[in-house]
């Protein structure tokens, strides 16, 4: 029988994966057969990253965000004047029996999954739709520069929707959404997995951190990892390049 549900991917603390970070793909597989049923991706070129509102709906998402001070509660919604201009995974199928089904996300070599039964002729297709939470952050190295005995490190971090980050309140009426106070983030080069010189990177504009971190007492082959923490929503997201000192 066809059966349908409605997939949404969200980031943990953040809002639906859209444009800002390429979207995600979604794939559904028999659990206990391992037979991929439907997949591909949660959104397409124009879909937006959803709403936020102060105020509960029948369609908001269960995964609210949280702005501080205070903490106050936003509620996550697909676009209210039209559901399907934001990302999202339709998924039609037959199944023939009922199915334990693995519900499962993947964005930016992060993946999350959920596994629920499902009765054939199913048509779960109320908003928000099933929602698979991706967590973590979106950390991307700009640039490494070496200067008077040190080295200068930039880097994006997001969320991993592509929200931003920054000191600004984007509604003036309403919250910093995200503001850096909620965010630790630092790069280190590594030798063998041990960190050699370590430090800090500070907010410098929106979603983008910089600093320096000192020489490593030996040249040779390094690792350079840019690690960022919310520790409020315990994402972590980290970048790493090859460095040779």
């Amino acid at each position: 029988m066809k059966t349908s549900i409605l997939v949404r991917v969200q980031a943990r603390g953040g809002k639906f994966l859209g444009p800002d970070i390429g979207y995600s793909t979604v794939a559904l597989r028999n659990a206990q057969t391992g037979q991929i049923l439907a997949s591909g991706p949660a959104g397409t070129t124009g879909q937006d990253s959803g709403a936020l509102s102060l105020t509960v709906s029948d369609s908001a998402s269960s995964g609210v965000v949280l702005t501080y001070p205070g903490p106050q509660v936003w509620y996550l919604t697909a676009n209210p004047a039209n559901p399907a201009t934001t990302a999202f995974f339709q998924a039609t199928f037959d199944l023939a029996e009922p199915t334990l089904v693995e519900i499962s996300a993947q964005a930016r070599g992060i993946a999350s999954s959920g596994t629920m039964w499902i009765e054939p002729g199913s048509q779960l297709t109320a908003e928000p739709g099933y929602i698979v939470t991706i967590p973590g952050l979106a950390v991307d190295i700009i640039a490494v520069k070496a200067a008077n005995g040190a080295f200068a490190v930039s880097a994006k971090v997001t969320m991993m929707c592509g929200c931003p980050i920054n000191d600004l309140k984007t509604d003036p009426n309403g919250p910093i959404q995200w503001p850096s106070s909620e965010f630790e983030v630092w790069a280190e080069l590594r030798s063998g997995g041990t960190a050699v010189a370590r430090g800090t990177l500070d907010l410098v504009e929106t979603s983008v951190y910089a600093g320096s971190i000192g020489w490593p007492p030996a040249s040779g082959k390094y690792e350079l990892a840019v690690v960022a923490i919310q520790k409020r929503e315990s994402n972590v997201g980290i970048a790493t390049r090859p460095m040779q000192v």
